[in-house]
């Protein structure tokens, strides 16, 4: 996906002149709205449509194209400059040094001031928006489903940092999706809701409870950036639990994404596990079973 560097021109900003160039600016319009060089237009590289966009604005491939991105440390300008060459356009320039050298040059250029907004409080969690997914499995096979969320909160300082939280599922509502056939996926929710598993009957509820939160400033988006340090309660047994988290801020809080193998034994559900049981033949299974969370969390709005 990415060229080769001996494909791709690049202009420095202080040769650059606008007044014979088509300056794209390649960024998401988030970031175009945020801060861009004066007169650039926005065409987005990650979009689909990226080239046949930019043929509808510049339909003459003889014309000279400059495109930009963030800084020399990202790609998507070389990219951008690569789809249109191979769409055959014939002068495209890739900026050097992006958009941060066009602003160190002192070039004119278009900044919105953020938001000032408070970030501390106490953040719901969205029921509707959250998903809870879960996967157990033997030797030979697997099933996959949901357990539906009863409520959680994340509580977030004034410099943004996580201070606690938690998260409630309710395990009388656990979902079954990759049995088609309603008995026997009602069969197999009905033994995880008995004694065998997770006896929800007695114990309706699990939780997680956070008591730390470490971030690391140097993970890359997309990229776990925090360990989580709390207590997982099920079937009425606490467990420390550790886990690596992606969180980041959204335009109405935070959304917080994780998966890991619990080891459900350590709570006392040992049904068809080979450390508690002999010779369990096609009644084994697995003692881990995988999570997959995002969490959606929001402030409440006042009136």
């Amino acid at each position: 996906m990415i060229p080769p560097q001996e494909s791709i021109r690049y202009i420095a900003p202080n040769q650059l002149d606008a007044s014979v160039a088509s300056i794209v600016d390649v960024r998401t319009a988030e970031a175009f709205a945020a801060c861009h060089a004066d007169n650039a237009l926005n065409f987005c590289v990650y979009e689909v449509t990226f080239v046949e966009t930019i043929e509808k604005a510049v339909p003459d491939k003889g014309s000279t194209i400059v495109v930009y991105g963030e800084s020399e440390q990202y790609h998507a300008a070389p990219v951008a400059a690569h789809r249109l060459q191979e769409a055959g356009y014939c002068n495209v320039f890739v900026l050097q040094g992006g958009l941060e050298a066009w602003i160190a040059n002192e070039l004119p250029h278009v900044k919105r001031a953020p938001a000032e907004k408070s970030l501390a409080g106490r953040y719901s969690l969205n029921l509707q928006k959250t998903k809870v997914r879960w996967i157990g499995r033997n030797l030979t096979n697997q099933h996959d489903g949901t357990i539906a969320c009863k409520s959680g909160f994340l509580e977030i300082a004034a410099d943004g940092s996580a201070q606690s939280g938690e998260l409630v599922v309710d395990m009388k509502q656990i979902h079954c999706n990759d049995i088609s056939d309603t008995k026997l996926s009602s069969l197999l929710v009905s033994h995880l809701e008995s004694i065998d598993f997770f006896q929800t009957e007695k114990y309706p509820s699990a939780q997680f409870s956070l008591d730390r939160v470490f971030l690391d400033p140097t993970a890359s988006p997309g990229t776990p950036n925090a360990r989580m340090e709390g207590q997982m309660q099920i079937r009425g047994k606490k467990q420390p639990l550790h886990l690596e988290c992606t969180l980041a801020q959204t335009d109405t809080g935070y959304v917080l994404q994780t998966q890991f193998d619990l080891d459900r034994t350590a709570f006392g559900a040992v049904y068809g596990s080979a450390r508690f049981f002999e010779r369990l033949g096609m009644h084994l299974v697995n003692d881990l079973v995988n999570l997959q969370i995002t969490a959606f969390f929001e402030k409440k709005k006042t009136a």
